[in-house]
């Protein structure tokens, strides 16, 4: 009984810390918090944009200063550094600083959004950091490609144009089973 009680708080406590990936070196990276009231847990709307705090601590490091610099103009305006967003219902967008996704792939980036008013939980976020992904055809095949646009468009339509297929993946070679 012991045993399955640990197993089940050690459950509990991986779901409750969200996680994302993100590139090493990332630039222009926008994240969305809800902020909860600290004392019903429903979503905050009334959060003071001027007080929110903003703090990331790349592993083994201290925790950066507070990196709000203000308010962004709109949901849609461009990522700007240090800015945030009420979009509604308690929804929060956050562009966070270019220096907090400076470390290297595999390094733990923790993601703080604190309410300076203390009507709002802290809420606090996890990016993994990853390795760059070179996808590209030279990436993928090796060498440049030699077709032209033209040659690979008329090959994709080709390809997908069939009004009754014969066949599925399934069964092309027999290696997609």
């Amino acid at each position: 009984m012991k045993k399955f009680i640990v197993f089940l708080v050690l459950i509990m406590a991986t779901i409750s810390q969200a996680q994302i990936i993100v590139e090493s070196g990332a630039t222009s990276v926008i994240t969305y918090f809800v902020m909860r009231d600290r004392t019903t847990s429903v979503r905050d709307t009334g959060v003071t944009i001027a007080n929110l705090e903003m703090y990331y601590v790349i592993d083994q490091t201290a925790e950066s200063a507070d990196a709000f610099t203000g308010e962004l103009t709109a949901a849609t305006t461009a990522w700007t550094d240090g800015e945030c967003k009420n979009i509604g219902h308690g929804v929060y967008r956050v562009d966070w600083p270019n220096a907090a996704f400076a470390g290297a792939a595999g390094t733990r980036v923790q993601l703080t959004l604190v309410d300076g008013d203390a009507g709002a939980f802290t809420e606090t976020l996890e990016a993994l950091l990853s390795p760059p992904v070179n996808a590209n055809l030279v990436s993928i095949l090796g060498t440049a490609i030699t077709e032209t646009a033209g040659q690979i468009a008329a090959a994709f339509s080709k390809w997908f144009n069939i009004a009754t297929p014969q066949k599925t993946m399934n069964q092309v070679g027999g290696r997609y089973k």
